[in-house]
């Protein structure tokens, strides 16, 4: 046993301490074997975690697209229908003599359609449109699926005021493609088309949420300015006394 003790000397290092690391050495290889692995099962998850939460924000974008798009286009409709209706009866009507009194007496009788509640279905539409195209703004690389949302927001737009009775030069001028802005996607005259514009907004709704599945997440920015202008549009939407009535960039 001397012997032994002393050829461990002379070789440099202590018995002992060759004993321990025979020891030691497969533990801490096992140790951070494991520490490894962890790391890769961590980073696996959390890229999971990622693409779920991804795939639901997409999900919950385009169910937001589409609630917000039909739910005021319906509503427009239902009061287009109910102006037509309103007016075959009252064509109807005339034909009657106490009807043709009562005009005579009251040349504003003839009902019509609520367009107090049509005009605050604009103002939500505008503040639920707005919210979410900065929020698109915020979430996606480039600007491909914010403004394909915005095409969509000025189509309706122009359908409210053609449906109101409001459609002016200044509205459509506001909201038809330029050089350097694409706005609805149609010039002042096909604007002025009803079956075009209602064409085109079908169109625009299905592309942008086509872009909302394909576009690119934007992980370089925080774009912390676009989110708080998100929460401010969305606070002042709750007390908004007035709504802008043409769309500006």
């Amino acid at each position: 046993m001397l012997i032994s003790i002393q050829i461990g000397h002379i070789a440099g290092e202590p018995l002992w301490q060759k004993l321990l690391l025979a020891v030691i050495g497969p533990a801490t290889t096992a140790i951070v074997g494991s520490l490894l692995a962890a790391l890769a099962v961590s980073r696996l998850l959390d890229r999971k975690r990622r693409k779920d939460a991804d795939r639901d924000m997409r999900e919950q974008i385009v169910q937001d697209m589409a609630r917000i798009a039909a739910t005021f286009y319906f509503q427009m409709l239902q009061f287009r229908r109910a102006r037509t209706s309103l007016a075959r009866d009252a064509r109807a009507q005339a034909m009657r003599p106490w009807f043709k009194r009562l005009l005579r007496s009251d040349s504003n009788f003839l009902p019509q359609p609520n367009m107090v509640e049509l005009a605050g279905n604009y103002g939500n539409f505008r503040a639920s449109a707005d919210t979410l195209e900065v929020r698109l703004g915020a979430y996606f690389e480039g600007d491909e699926v914010r403004e394909r949302w915005h095409a969509v927001s000025d189509l309706l737009t122009v359908r409210y005021h053609d449906t109101m009775g409001t459609l002016e030069s200044m509205i459509l001028n506001a909201n038809a493609r330029s050089a350097t802005k694409f706005h609805s996607g149609l010039t002042v005259e096909e604007l002025g088309v009803s079956s075009l514009l209602v064409k085109a907004y079908k169109s625009a709704l299905s592309e942008a949420i086509d872009a909302a599945k394909q576009g690119k997440r934007d992980e370089g920015k925080s774009k912390r300015s676009n989110l708080w202008r998100a929460k401010s549009v969305a606070k002042n939407a709750d007390g908004a006394g007035s709504v802008r009535i043409e769309r500006a960039d």
